[in-house]
């Protein structure tokens, strides 16, 4: 009884997480189950033994965008200031589009399938979001805006560049190695109220 009831009076949630879908066209085509058979250079990511499939000389550019459609809320009204009494508006996300790229290059040594790769990607994630530090209301403009105490902006930049060596030993088994360093550039921008107030 209690799943019908929830389906009757049940209200529609929209959820928008850190994580997008995969790297890469393949991988997004295979709805993520892209291990078993990764078949170019993103196998630097999902698995590098895979690498050892790849033959002469390759390189990949590969490039998606994402933009995470966030909004905020909040409850309640201005307790002072120019809009004192009215309701907090809604504010957005103002970034409109994060690059992602995935950049790759791979040389096979010899004929014995041994392939050497280097390449560089980030999460498929969103880098930047950005919410306004003001907003007009009710005609007063220059207004603090509503999330200021949560959020004004994040830039979260991470990169992995993997440098990978992988080998076929035939009969379909395949090893692989790889190094990975991560590089991380982090910022948060808030407000945040020292002096007491009403708010």
């Amino acid at each position: 009884w209690v799943g019908i009831a929830t389906l009757v009076v049940g209200s529609n949630v929209w959820a928008n997480g850190f994580e997008q879908p995969d790297n890469g066209t393949r991988a997004n085509g295979r709805a993520g189950a892209s291990v078993a058979r990764a078949d170019d250079l993103t196998a630097l990511q999902y698995n590098v033994a895979g690498l050892a499939g790849l033959r002469g000389t390759q390189l990949m550019i590969d490039l998606a965008g994402v933009h995470q459609s966030l909004c905020f809320t909040r409850a309640g009204t201005y307790p002072s200031g120019a809009a004192v009494g009215s309701a907090f508006p809604e504010v957005c996300n103002t970034t409109v589009v994060d690059p992602l790229p995935f950049i790759g290059i791979s040389k096979q040594i010899g004929q014995q399938g041994l392939v050497l790769a280097l390449g560089v990607y980030g999460p498929s994630s969103p880098v930047h979001v950005t919410f306004p530090e003001t907003v007009t209301v009710a005609g007063a403009t220059g207004v603090e805006a509503p999330q200021r105490y949560e959020l004004i902006s994040r830039d979260v930049i991470l990169l992995n560049p993997t440098l990978a060596v992988a080998y076929d030993l035939g009969h379909g088994l395949r090893v692989g190695a790889g190094f990975q360093w991560t590089i991380a550039t982090l910022g948060f921008v808030t407000y945040a109220n020292l002096g007491g107030g009403t708010e």
